[in-house]
């Protein structure tokens, strides 16, 4: 009769550690996806193709490298945005409430700390943790926080990874260590990662172009300075109409 006993409560056991592990492997943190976010909503927008886009229980977001815009959705209730890269200034990596990164626009702070870390100390994505550190680092949440130039919507964040959904609501916070659920918190920073580096890259490129036509405006005020300077000469009888006409080529070639 003990042996049946000890028979039934180890297959109980070994019933219940099955089971943790295969939530550990089968949950990736889409499992509580409401039908309002699905990938229909990225592929009915007009004038919008994605190219690359993210989806989770949290929300979606999404770019169209084509015609450089970028479309997101907050939650199941929330309206679907869609911006114009040109109106992204800034991004940020949040890990626990914590801001440890920020990228930003030249437009604004002369586009501080690309990529750097900030006083919350060194983080998962961007910082100077060692091995061990990581690997003993418990993380709760993971965000990415964009701002844009909208004063009715002026910042959007998505929660790449939360421990306690993550989990099956099994963890309040994971380590890169734990055999069980490791992978889900591997994968979302792997995402995160990705999405931090798309959305930074788009920076670079915003800064780039805007510095292009300041350059070309300069240049097109300088030569409309230097004929109204000829001009001016012309009319005084400094120089002829021929020499006007021969100088004024000269600058515009």
């Amino acid at each position: 009769m003990l042996e049946i006993i000890l028979i039934f409560v180890f297959v109980i056991f070994l019933g219940v550690l099955l089971a943790l592990t295969d939530d550990g492997k089968k949950f990736n943190g889409q499992k509580n996806i409401d039908l309002g976010i699905n990938k229909r909503n990225t592929e009915n927008i007009e004038g919008f193709s994605y190219t690359i886009r993210h989806i989770t229980s949290q929300g979606l977001i999404a770019i169209d490298d084509n015609s450089e815009q970028i479309i997101i959705k907050k939650g199941v209730s929330g309206k679907i945005l869609k911006y114009s890269y040109s109106d992204i200034l800034s991004c940020e990596i949040i890990e626990d409430g914590v801001t440890t990164s920020v990228k930003s626009t030249k437009r604004i702070l002369g586009g501080a700390l690309i990529g750097g870390v900030l006083a919350g100390g060194a983080g998962l994505i961007v910082g100077g943790l060692s091995g061990q550190q990581l690997q003993e680092k418990e993380i709760k949440s993971l965000d990415l926080k964009i701002v844009f130039l909208d004063t009715s919507n002026p910042n959007f964040t998505l929660r790449f990874f939360d421990a306690y959904l993550d989990s099956n609501k099994l963890r309040r916070s994971i380590k890169l260590s734990d055999t069980t659920f490791q992978h889900v918190l591997n994968k979302s920073i792997e995402n995160l990662k990705k999405w931090k580096d798309v959305i930074e890259i788009i920076i670079e490129k915003n800064d780039r172009k805007e510095v292009k036509t300041t350059e070309k405006n300069e240049k097109n005020l300088n030569l409309h300075e230097e004929i109204l300077t000829l001009n001016k000469m012309k009319n005084e009888g400094i120089i002829s109409q021929i020499e006007f006409e021969k100088l004024k080529a000269k600058i515009i070639e």
